[in-house]
């Protein structure tokens, strides 16, 4: 059986490793505008990491979000971060999602996989960092905006997750 990556290739030889997960289920706000901060908890602290058992293998990365907006934000940015070891973090993918503009709109869950070859054998950690862009309101993590209240915006809000899976080759 083959497995066929992201990018349409496909490979008859490897398979799945093992497949470590973090689930977020914690809320949070994030008012800025046009500026990367680090997603709050192990979705930004670095926490999701793997150690590969070959330096040939790779990483089958896959990241997360829900978010829910108030008033005129109309984008969200993500970006995904790795760090090999005791390396520096450099980035390896990102994905933007577009929300309505308006008021009262339900959050959307965003999501995006990308196959990393690290090329090592020593633990390879992954982060997330996230970015508004519009000219008001807040982002909400895992939450979602029913009413034009921010008392409500915590009603019915996803899970944010990382899924790390190591591809043996």
């Amino acid at each position: 059986m083959a497995i066929i990556f992201p990018d349409g290739t496909q490979s008859n030889r490897a398979h799945a490793g093992r497949t470590v997960f973090w689930d977020y289920s914690g809320v949070a706000d994030y008012a800025q505008q046009n500026f990367h901060q680090d997603l709050p908890s192990i979705l930004g602290n670095g926490t999701p990491a793997i150690t590969p058992r070959s330096t040939s293998s790779k990483i089958l990365v896959e990241c997360g979000v829900h978010i829910g907006h108030q008033t005129t934000w109309r984008s969200i940015n993500i970006k995904v971060f790795r760090k090999i070891g005791t390396g520096s973090w450099v980035e390896r993918f990102g994905f933007s999602g577009g929300h309505s503009n308006g008021t009262n709109v339900l959050g959307d869950s965003h999501s995006r996989t990308f196959l990393d070859s690290p090329g090592t054998t020593q633990t390879v950690y992954y982060k997330a960092m996230w970015r508004g862009h519009s000219n008001g309101g807040e982002l909400h993590l895992n939450q979602s905006n029913f009413t034009n209240t921010t008392a409500n915006n915590r009603e019915g809000g996803e899970t944010s997750f990382f899924r790390l899976t190591e591809i043996l080759d």
